[in-house]
């Protein structure tokens, strides 16, 4: 017998416009803290900062003329027991700039 370790939240989020919950389990809601920032809160607390965060970026391109494609990354923040903090930046192949933007469909997942 061996520890299984789940799941304790996830999330697919568009944070394109007025931020929204695609789909979830144990997420209340979003807070859009900036361009580019997302806070996922949980529904039920995590038991401590412990935790790991898995995120994905958006799919697609987020500007086809420049080769802009999304990237997901924890945000500045930390870990907290009530939400999971999200960012994701726009990585740009012609001009190699990595800002911060908003991006479709963003998958996160959160393993105690």
């Amino acid at each position: 017998v061996t520890t299984v370790f789940g799941c304790r939240a996830w999330a697919k989020i568009d944070q394109s416009g007025t931020q929204e919950i695609d789909a979830s389990g144990n997420v209340s809601s979003v807070t859009d803290t900036g361009t580019g920032a997302t806070d996922v809160n949980f529904t039920t607390n995590m038991p401590d900062t412990d935790y790991c965060m898995s995120i994905s970026p958006g799919t697609g391109l987020m500007a086809t003329a420049n080769q802009q494609f999304p990237v997901a990354v924890g945000n500045d923040g930390g870990f907290n027991t009530s939400k999971g903090v999200i960012g994701s930046r726009q990585c740009d192949n012609d001009a190699a700039t990595f800002t911060t933007a908003d991006a479709a469909d963003i998958c996160v997942a959160f393993f105690r």
